[in-house]
């Protein structure tokens, strides 16, 4: 019989296992549960929402009459257990969360996904995720136990006001912000003060659209940037489910007029009939703001964009 490995050797094992087969095999053997906590664990893809926690494609759902366990992409269900205290949902939520997450110091996961509405998962103390990309419809929650500088993706969901005021965010490559936007009022209250160069600000409405958000955020970025400067290569993007680009440049226009240019050649479809503008910054004679509308390929057809990147 071959020797056993020793613990480097495992730790190492342990720590690169698929993280379903690796929480099956220790959950079965004393003696590697003694050191599971201690050994990172790696996720592919993890997904937390008010019922269920996914790792890669293992699955457990906990809902007020039953919990089970199974397998994503069949949706095969392995286990099921009945819960017999409705009223112990939220307990039996936490204490799911706990089993996998409780006294491990870092997880890595390359992709996370939150969609928590009404639960608040409870996370342990000195807990960290380490995550390549982001994506949560609660940002506030997950702030505290992020420590990833800098991230690959954030992508943020805006259904009420949030501060974007974060070394997390400051410092993503790529940002993605969806603005649910319900009033005149803006969920993006500090926007213009994000320190990421690459921005991606996408806008839907939940009723008629009879006004639209993009050009006062769009104008007031615009304004802090001429002010207080912003770094060359710089590019922020603006979309909205209601097709209103053209409403939104002349908006623009009549709050820049004075620099609108002739149309430029740049490597996108740009919208030649829409207006331009180069607008110089303050302290930095040397860059300026160059704002355009453009035609992107989306949901298999045509949508229109403003783009304003520093050059």
């Amino acid at each position: 019989m071959p020797p056993g490995l020793s613990y480097p050797a495992l730790k190492c094992v342990l720590e690169f296992l698929d993280a379903p087969q690796r929480i099956h095999i220790t959950a079965r053997t004393p003696s590697l549960k003694q050191i599971d906590k201690v050994i990172p664990l790696r996720v592919k893809y993890l997904l937390i929402d008010d019922f269920t926690l996914r790792f890669n494609e293992f699955f457990m759902t906990c809902t007020p009459v039953n919990v089970m366990f199974g397998v994503w992409r069949t949706q095969k269900v392995l286990h099921e257990s009945i819960c017999p205290n409705r009223f112990s949902f939220n307990n039996n939520r936490d204490k799911l969360f706990e089993s996998y997450f409780g006294a491990r110091s870092i997880i890595y996961v390359d992709w996370l996904v939150s969609a928590t509405g009404m639960y608040k998962p409870k996370s342990p103390q000195n807990f960290n995720f380490i995550i390549n990309r982001l994506n949560t419809n609660n940002f506030g929650d997950f702030m505290p136990i992020t420590n990833q500088f800098p991230m690959k993706e954030l992508k943020i969901e805006a259904i009420t006001e949030i501060l974007l005021d974060h070394p997390v965010v400051h410092s993503a490559k790529n940002i993605i912000i969806e603005q649910v936007v319900s009033s005149i009022d803006t969920y993006l209250p500090d926007i213009h003060k994000l320190r990421a160069k690459n921005v991606s600000i996408q806008y839907s409405f939940k009723y008629d659209p009879v006004f639209t958000r993009i050009p006062y955020d769009l104008i007031r970025i615009i304004k802090y940037w001429i002010d207080h400067g912003k770094e060359i290569g710089t590019k922020y993007k603006f979309t909205s489910s209601f097709d209103d680009i053209y409403a939104v440049m002349t908006e623009a226009k009549r709050e820049f007029n004075e620099f609108l240019s002739e149309a430029e050649k740049v490597d996108e479809r740009v919208l030649i009939d829409l207006p331009q503008f180069y607008i110089p910054m303050k302290y930095d004679l040397s860059a300026k703001i160059f704002v355009y509308g453009i035609k992107i390929q989306e949901d298999g057809g045509d949508k229109s964009q403003v783009v304003v990147k520093v050059i």
